[in-house]
C-alpha cells in the first residue's frame, strides 16, 4: 500500500465524481492528508485518475513535466522540458510519446511554486501526441449566424501559420484566408463576407504539419 502526502494550500482530489479514500469533498479542512492511489484505482467501478496538487497559484507556467512508472521503479522518470518543444521562433516542434500499460504519475512542476499531478492506470499501450492544431484555441461568434459578418477569436500556444476555410454543408468553399499568429498572442479577426448560405457551416483550420481543426456552426 502506497501513501502519498498531499500538502496543504488547497489540494485537489478527484476520481470521476467518486470520493477517493473516504474523503468527501475538497476544501481547506484537508490540511495534510494521505490518499492511497491504488485503492482509488481499484475501489471504484470506472477507470480512475486521482488528482493530487498543492502549493501552486493558477494561472502559472509549467516548465517541466515528469512521467514516472510507479509499477517499475527501475524505469527512469521521463522528463519533458516544455521549452525544448519550441524553436527560437516559438514554433511547436511536436510531441509523440508512447507508454506501455502501467500505473503512472504525471507531474506538472510550476515555475512559481508548487506542483499538480495525475496518478492513474493506463490499461493499454497509449500514444500521446500533440499537433499544431492542438496549439490553437478558437471561438467563432455569433452562433448561430444571422448575417454575413462574424468573428474568429484565436489564441495561439505556439507560433502558427495556417489556412482558414469556410465551407457550406455541401463542401463548397465560401471563403479562405491565411493566418500567422505568434506564440502566446491573441487575435480576433472580423470576417465580412457576402452571400453565406443558410444551414450548417464548416470552419477548417489547416496547419503546416497536416493537422486540421474543424468547427461547425450554423446560419439561420
Amino acid at each position: 500500500m502506497n501513501n502519498y502526502t498531499v500538502p496543504a494550500l488547497s489540494p485537489q482530489l478527484e476520481c470521476f465524481g467518486y470520493s477517493p479514500s473516504g474523503v468527501a469533498a475538497p476544501g481547506p479542512e484537508y490540511g495534510d492528508v494521505f490518499v492511497d492511489c491504488y485503492d482509488s484505482l481499484t475501489g471504484f467501478p470506472e477507470p480512475c485518475f486521482t488528482t493530487i496538487g498543492g502549493g501552486f497559484v493558477s494561472p502559472d507556467v509549467v516548465p517541466l513535466i515528469l512521467i514516472s512508472d510507479l509499477n517499475n521503479i527501475d524505469v527512469p522518470t521521463k522528463e519533458i522540458k516544455v521549452a525544448d518543444l519550441y524553436n527560437a521562433n516559438g514554433e511547436f516542434l511536436g510531441l509523440d510519446l508512447t507508454l506501455p500499460p502501467s500505473l503512472y504519475s504525471f507531474g506538472f512542476i510550476f515555475a512559481e511554486t508548487g506542483y499538480w499531478a495525475k496518478i492513474g492506470e493506463l490499461r493499454n499501450k497509449t500514444n500521446f501526441s500533440v499537433q499544431q492544431a492542438d496549439m490553437l484555441d478558437v471561438n467563432i461568434f455569433p452562433t448561430p449566424m444571422t448575417g454575413d459578418n462574424y468573428s474568429i477569436e484565436m489564441k495561439a500556444h505556439a507560433t502558427l501559420k495556417f489556412d482558414y476555410e469556410l465551407r457550406d454543408f455541401t463542401g463548397a468553399l465560401v471563403t479562405t484566408k491565411n493566418f500567422t499568429i505568434h506564440k502566446d498572442h491573441e487575435k480576433t479577426q472580423r470576417m465580412n463576407e457576402k452571400n453565406i448560405p443558410e444551414g450548417f457551416l464548416v470552419h477548417r483550420f489547416i496547419f503546416d504539419d497536416g493537422s486540421v481543426k474543424t468547427i461547425q456552426t450554423i446560419k439561420n
